[in-house]
């Protein structure tokens, strides 16, 4: 064979190889295209199902409304006593959170107070001890 007998028949080979490619791509789009369409038609049936669903749901809503109206409107109204309930208590919660708050203030001063009159003491003590020994007598 010659230089381009070879060349053409690695060209024809090429082609063929790419052809085959091309038709084994061209079946699998076909294939996807298939799935694809299974796939939305699928999904419209789900969706028509969804739909007739929620219309009967809404329907069900539309026919309970009134009852769940006056339901929901006693309800409020039981939330809102409670609330004012809750509201009072927080308001004599935080009237005693105060007046714990005062009382804590007072003993911190009076605790304050008596720490430093019971050091004064000990000082006093400590100075004596002090005092003993530094003259020769042993504390006993």
């Amino acid at each position: 064979m010659t230089t381009v007998e070879s060349r053409l028949d690695r060209i024809e080979a090429l082609l063929e190889r790419h052809i085959i490619q091309a038709e084994a791509d061209r079946q699998q789009a076909i294939a996807d295209r298939q799935n694809f369409q299974n796939a939305l038609n699928e999904t419209n049936k789900r969706a028509e199902q969804d739909r007739e669903t929620t219309k009967a749901v809404v329907r069900e809503l539309v026919e309970n409304a009134e009852t769940d109206r006056q339901t929901m409107i006693d309800t409020v109204s039981e939330l809102t006593e409670k609330v004012d309930n809750l509201i009072v208590r927080v308001d004599l919660l935080a009237t005693e959170a105060a007046a714990d708050r005062q009382q804590a203030a007072l003993d911190r001063q009076r605790v304050e107070g008596n720490n430093q009159v019971l050091l004064t003491e000990i000082r006093r003590i400590w100075d004596y001890l002090l005092n003993q020994s530094g003259n020769g007598h042993t504390p006993q």
